[in-house]
C-alpha cells in the first residue's frame, strides 16, 4: 500500500477506502488504536456507536472520551471489519482519521521524508533471495 508525506504538513500520510468514500488518513505511529476518527466521519460512513465511554491519553497530557464503532475499510485489497475509534468531537477537515500502530504492528511501515513516499508493506508478500 502506497501513501505519501503531505507537503504543506509534512505529515506522512495514506488514503483508505471505507465503503461509502476515501479517506484521508494521518500515520501516526504513538497511536495504539487500529483507526481513530471524529464524529463527524462516524455520521457520514453511518457508523453505529456502540454506548460505553472510554478514554484515551493524547501526546499533550489531556484525555479524550470515545466510543468505538465497527467500520469496514480496505486494508491490502479486502475490506476488513475493524473497531474504530469515534471521538465526540468533530475534526478539523484536514485529516478525516488516524491510523495507529494497532494496524501497523504486523507491517512493514517506511516513511520516506526526503522523496515524498510512504509504503506499507505485508511481510507474507515480501520475496526475499535464498
Amino acid at each position: 500500500m502506497e501513501g505519501f508525506i503531505d507537503p504543506d504538513t509534512g505529515r506522512p500520510m495514506i488514503d483508505l477506502n471505507a465503503k461509502i468514500r476515501k479517506i484521508r488518513c494521518l500515520i501516526d505511529t504513538g497511536s495504539t488504536g487500529y483507526i481513530t476518527m471524529w464524529s463527524d466521519l462516524a455520521d457520514e460512513l453511518k457508523l453505529i456507536r456502540r454506548p460505553q465511554i472510554h478514554w484515551t491519553g493524547l501526546a499533550d497530557q489531556s484525555q479524550a472520551p470515545y466510543r468505538t464503532a465497527p467500520c469496514e475499510v480496505e486494508w491490502f485489497g479486502v475490506y476488513r471489519l475493524v473497531d474504530a475509534q469515534v471521538f465526540m468531537h468533530k475534526g478539523s477537515g484536514v485529516i478525516d482519521a488516524v491510523i495507529g500502530s494497532g494496524s501497523l504492528t504486523p507491517y512493514i511501515l517506511v516513511v520516506d521524508f526526503n522523496h515524498g513516499r510512504v509504503s506499507i508493506r505485508d511481510p507474507a508478500l515480501i520475496l526475499t533471495p535464498p
